[in-house]
């Protein structure tokens, strides 16, 4: 049993480091629950996601909107605590911080290292035909 928990436990945190970046692009604090728990492989309609959910929301990491039909549509508010255990938690495993992922991004856009952007050749005209 206590196995379950610590299991749990991990995919709570696991869905807190996906809805932290579900923000990072967005200046508004909602999260799609459904999102986060597919990123996880839980389903987003069963009851573990539903556990996992209650687990966040008792630790103050999410909370419900005020309208109803929004949680029941999977939608909450990332808050403040939330950004700040998802944020440790995704350093602590080695994973980059949302500025370090944004200036890789942008160096690979403007042709850094891993750019998709090649060197292209000058098209070549072809000869003209003759008659």
């Amino acid at each position: 049993m206590e196995e379950d928990v610590q299991k749990m436990s991990e995919k709570a945190w696991r869905m807190l480091k996906h809805m932290r970046m579900q923000i990072l692009w967005n200046p508004a604090r909602y999260v799609q629950v459904r999102g986060a728990a597919v990123s996880i492989g839980v389903d987003p309609v069963g009851s573990e996601c539903d556990g996992l959910v209650d687990e966040l929301l008792q630790a103050g990491y999410i909370q419900s909107y005020p309208s109803p039909s929004l949680s029941a549509h999977g939608l909450y508010r990332l808050t403040d605590q939330g950004i700040a255990a998802a944020k440790e938690a995704a350093a602590e495993d080695g994973y980059p911080t949302p500025l370090q992922e944004e200036l890789r991004r942008a160096y690979r856009g403007r042709g850094g290292v891993g750019s998709s952007n090649r060197e292209r050749r000058p098209r070549q005209t072809p000869p003209s035909l003759e008659c």
